[in-house]
């Protein structure tokens, strides 16, 4: 899939989550996907913020006694950095 990431998934994902009720995460996830800001320590490359999009894009898991996250805690969830050397 990251082979053909950005030739083919990038724009069609980038494409679909300007389709979702905005809000102010997604909003900064869609610039830094279309680099359209300048990066700095506050924004994600425009290949991991397209990845985050697919968060916003993916539907809730089924079942009773799961807990509703928003996509928001799910980035907490997906990525962890953990420090070289």
């Amino acid at each position: 899939m990251l082979e053909k990431w950005d030739t083919t998934f990038r724009s069609k994902v980038i494409n679909e989550a300007k389709h979702l009720t905005q809000s102010i995460e997604l909003c900064r996830l869609l610039k830094a996907a279309e680099k359209l800001t300048e990066n700095d320590d506050t924004t994600w490359d425009s290949d991991m913020a397209s990845l985050l999009l697919l968060l916003h894009l993916l539907p809730p898991t089924a079942g009773r006694k799961r807990t509703k996250i928003s996509p928001s805690d799910a980035v907490d969830k997906m990525l962890h950095f953990h420090k070289s050397c």
